[in-house]
């Protein structure tokens, strides 16, 4: 299901453009996973986290997924992603938070990804990985990111956590709007030459005050 119409040059573009960075995840993914296990299972993968979308009025960008051992897409099939927005119809907190703010409706054509596909329960958990197998995900990912703000050409790129703005390019960052002793709650930026908001995350995994989350929300909801 797409906004536009489903068979336009465009969005055919855009489709196949998903389809070849699913599929060259799958195989960096088959490569990597043995060193990303560990002891353990490994971690699994997520790209999009709704259908892709020509001109979406938002597109999100997170970190990277959360997890980890979540469901592992279907590179082979020719619609991998999910089927409908997951901000609009899954109860995660994050999810919740944005249906707060913007509604399920309008979330319904949105969608998002990450700057970094392979899940982690945090950031920290990431930078626990192999630094080798690191480096190759950063490479694969970062640039593929990029691409897909280019593909979707949204109409607004909010990007959750100013780690992910750091990771994905550092062009141009001014402060929005601080918080407690200075610290960025909202700030400007550039990636792929599109202006972007970033915030810390809405989860509030970085101790957000009722105050600080309030200006936060104030700002995602303009």
């Amino acid at each position: 299901m797409h906004p536009g119409p489903p068979f336009s040059p465009e969005q055919q573009a855009l489709d196949e453009t998903c389809r070849g960075i699913y599929r060259d995840m799958a195989a960096l993914y088959a490569e990597l996973e043995p060193a990303l296990a560990g002891d353990g299972p490994a971690p699994g993968y997520a790209i999009l986290f709704g259908p892709p979308r020509l001109r979406p009025p938002i597109l999100f960008i997170g970190y990277q997924p959360g997890g980890p051992y979540g469901p592992m897409p279907d590179a082979a099939s020719p619609s991998p992603w999910p089927p409908v927005s997951q901000y609009a119809t899954c109860s995660w907190r994050l999810a919740l938070r944005l249906q707060d703010i913007y509604g399920k409706e309008l979330l319904a054509r949105c969608t998002g990804t990450n700057a970094l596909f392979v899940r982690a329960r945090s950031s920290t958990h990431y930078k626990a990985y192999p630094s080798a197998a690191r480096r190759r995900i950063e490479a694969f990912c970062i640039p593929a990111c990029r691409r897909l703000i280019e593909t979707m050409q949204p109409e607004k790129v909010v990007v959750l956590g100013l780690g992910s703005l750091g990771l994905l390019g550092k062009a141009g960052q001014v402060p929005i709007a601080t918080g407690a002793k200075g610290r960025w709650l909202v700030c400007g930026g550039t990636i792929a030459g599109r202006p972007v908001t970033a915030v810390l995350h809405p989860t509030g995994a970085f101790g957000l005050s009722a105050e600080e989350w309030g200006e936060v929300k104030r700002h995602l909801a303009a």
